[in-house]
């Protein structure tokens, strides 16, 4: 089914046609991108550094320094569970409920289906959609699908974009294994740190595209409202859209043409590794219920890892201070994976290292306390791993840990540190393409460990 697309992978820069042979429509050609009248400054593309050019049909391959790490190319007949959850709403959310039943895999691609159907408990018809999360977590990179969404009438928001979980999340908790994963310390209990929409397309003609506001520190910066014309393609075919993640500068593409640059250095944003989602959210009024069910689908992600990154900080809010706009309490520790006696893991708003905020370990009884990062689809290398810490002394266990790097694991055990004092972990060699960042505290009642500014960096 997806040999000329995969061939294209494995060969960047395969002609238009080739990468379209598999599928009965190409993008339409291009036209000029404008902005669109009464757009604010927030949201258009404008000229104050950040470029909006005319989309082409050429295919979008991930520029060079790139190499394929993760590809979901829907071949099966069903959604692999042991890569993704679903996105479902424990109730309703804005015009609809997001179920399971509305996600198919069929015809090598990923089938998002907006209905209005009976619903068991409930009055009348209700709007449905659907949409799918990944398990993993994805960081610095090139980010890619191909897409033909549903433009038939008003109501549906389909996205390709990728934010962090959090539980109890009106609009994405549904599915039980979300929490079972942070139960079991698989995914950071409050993970939501950075939104990036590689495209928010509102039925009918207009898309979006940018960053949005997850953490007080982060700027919404987006070319938004923009129709089919304005950007030269028809939502109905089949589009590629990207974006590409690097600490300088967020580019957004369709069709392989940049659409949007968000220099970092002047839009600072908090990096984190973030969850992938795609979806199809029953959004506002519907003003034709004659297309209904309708769909929106996806041929593939796929994910390109980038090679070149040394002397970069690949772990997310590794100094501690990242605030959610969701102002999680100070015994959830945005990011991390928190394993075991939970309690005994918190943020402290005095006495840092830097900035305001800084981890500690500690309770006043016994205690068994991890946390951690787990780094997937790094680039191999060799590694370096610091912190700054402090510790009261007197703990069983306290180490600074990386593991699951390909070889042994290495530690750094902290004894008594009554000042601010720098460990490292030097020389680390990653050959799987993933590493585990931790630290481990095991204490009988009343030790404290304190951990800021943690920096996972690859030095060759």
């Amino acid at each position: 089914m997806k040999a000329v697309a995969m061939a294209a992978i494995l060969a960047p820069g395969l002609a238009a046609a080739a990468i379209w042979a598999d599928r009965s429509a190409a993008p339409t050609a291009p036209g000029t991108v404008s902005a669109p009248a009464g757009r604010t400054t927030q949201d258009t593309a404008d000229s104050a550094g950040i470029a909006a050019t005319a989309s082409t049909v050429a295919a979008a391959a991930a520029p060079a320094g790139y190499t394929l790490a993760f590809a979901e190319e829907f071949d099966g007949t069903a959604l692999d569970r042991s890569r993704w959850y679903y996105r479902i709403t424990p109730g309703k959310y804005r015009e609809g409920y997001m179920r399971a039943e509305n996600v198919s895999v069929a015809g090598g691609a990923l089938r998002l289906r907006y209905a209005k159907e009976a619903l068991p408990g409930i009055s009348g018809d209700q709007y449905t959609g659907g949409g799918v999360i990944s398990r993993a977590r994805f960081g610095y990179g090139y980010y890619e699908t191909r897409a033909r969404l549903f433009d038939a009438t008003t109501g549906l928001h389909t996205s390709f974009w990728s934010m962090g979980l959090r539980q109890g999340d009106p609009g994405a908790g549904g599915d039980s294994e979300i929490d079972a994963d942070v139960a079991a310390g698989l995914l950071p209990e409050h993970g939501q740190i950075h939104e990036i929409d590689g495209f928010e397309h509102d039925s009918a003609a207009r898309l979006d595209q940018g960053t949005q506001k997850q953490a007080t520190t982060t700027v919404i910066r987006r070319v938004g409202g923009r129709t089919a014309a304005q950007i030269g393609i028809d939502f109905a075919a089949w589009n590629t859209y990207a974006w590409e993640l690097t600490p300088t500068v967020t580019r957004f593409y369709i069709n392989g043409a940049v659409q949007l640059e968000v220099p970092t250095a002047t839009y600072p944003s908090p990096f984190a590794p973030q969850n992938f989602w795609l979806t199809a959210l029953p959004f506002s009024a519907n003003n034709n219920t004659a297309p209904l069910p309708g769909y929106s689908e996806f041929d593939y992600f796929r994910f390109y890892r980038n090679d070149g990154l040394i002397g970069v900080n690949l772990l997310a809010n590794g100094d501690f201070d990242v605030t959610p706009v969701t102002a999680p309490p100070t015994w959830l520790v945005p990011g991390w994976q928190e394993n075991y006696d939970k309690p005994a893991s918190f943020i402290i708003t005095a006495g840092t290292h830097s900035g305001e905020r800084a981890l500690r370990q500690g309770l006043a009884t016994a205690y068994t306390v991890t946390d951690k990062q787990d780094l997937k689809y790094i680039p191999n290398g060799t590694y370096r791993l610091t912190a700054w810490v402090k510790s009261s002394g007197g703990q069983s266990t306290a180490q600074m840990r990386v593991l699951n790097h390909g070889s042994t694991e290495r530690s750094q055990s902290i004894g008594t540190q009554a000042a601010w004092t720098q460990i490292a972990i030097n020389d680390i060699a990653v050959t799987s393409g993933n590493a585990t960042i931790a630290f481990t505290s095991i204490g009988s009642g009343g030790q404290t460990l304190d951990v800021d500014d943690v920096v996972f960096e690859r030095t060759s």
